[in-house]
């Protein structure tokens, strides 16, 4: 294609702009693997880093369009200013560390468990207070710490037609549950209803309000969720008010 007719294809919206130099063949919401393929390109040679690497390799929600945002890994001596949703990490040996022949290219899996390791020590603070998965860590460290809602009970035990089951957070004084519906459990509709049957024994036997999320909410829009958690705490009694946080400000702006 001439670059005449290249131009020409991204006027009519054939062609959208994700990254310099970087384009997808269409102008709808791109997948977690569309985004994942969009960072490598803009970056390469480059590979999928960490989190990004695992979850590649696990082929775990590929076609889900959250955002989580997208890690790689580029040559310690290259001058990469990383655009929104893109985290670049470098290596002096980050060409051998990459699997460049996979789809996409990714930090070899012995080299990511070593990096996660290693990047683990600011989590296990999180970890120990309860949270479970990305979708729980994020909501504590986006949503509940940084905009100064009180501070959840996390994995409380309870039962259900005499069978165990454990609430993401609780708030316990003001008789609210967030419930976090990340894509593992939740994806059939038997998940589906057994989520809601548990939302109604919780509002009829316990006269609890269930708030349920997902990763829009939290990683797409932490702030504006926080003030609505917070509204609802409110109401349910809890004195305090929503901080306002670093990211708050953009938050407003993209509204």
């Amino acid at each position: 294609m001439s670059a005449v007719a290249f131009a020409r294809a991204v006027r009519r919206g054939d062609f959208v702009r994700v990254h310099p130099r970087v384009y997808v063949g269409h102008n709808g919401p791109l997948s977690w693997l569309e985004r994942a393929w969009a960072a490598v390109l803009w970056a390469e040679p480059a590979g999928l880093w960490g989190t990004s690497a695992l979850r590649a390799f696990h082929r775990r929600d590929l076609t889900a369009r959250d955002a989580d945002p997208i890690h790689v890994l580029a040559g310690r001596a290259r001058h990469l200013v990383a655009p929104p949703g893109v985290v670049v990490h470098r290596s002096v040996h980050a060409t051998q560390r990459v699997q460049a022949n996979l789809c996409p290219p990714r930090v070899r899996n012995d080299d990511t468990v070593v990096d996660l390791a290693e990047s683990a020590s600011d989590d296990l603070s999180a970890v120990a207070e309860g949270t479970c998965s990305v979708l729980e860590h994020g909501y504590l460290t986006m949503v509940e710490r940084p905009h100064g809602l009180p501070v959840g009970r996390r994995q409380v035990s309870a039962r259900r037609a005499g069978r165990a089951m454990w609430r993401d957070v609780q708030y316990e004084d003001w008789g609210c549950l967030v419930e976090l519906d990340g894509r593992l459990g939740h994806t059939a509709a038997q998940d589906r209803d057994r989520d809601l049957d548990r939302d109604l024994d919780a509002a009829v036997t316990q006269e609890l309000t269930t708030l349920r999320l997902g990763y829009g909410q939290v990683f797409g829009a932490g702030c504006r969720t926080a003030a609505k958690v917070a509204a609802v705490l409110n109401r349910r009694g809890w004195p305090g008010s929503v901080l306002r946080c670093p990211e708050c400000g953009a938050q407003d702006q993209a509204a």
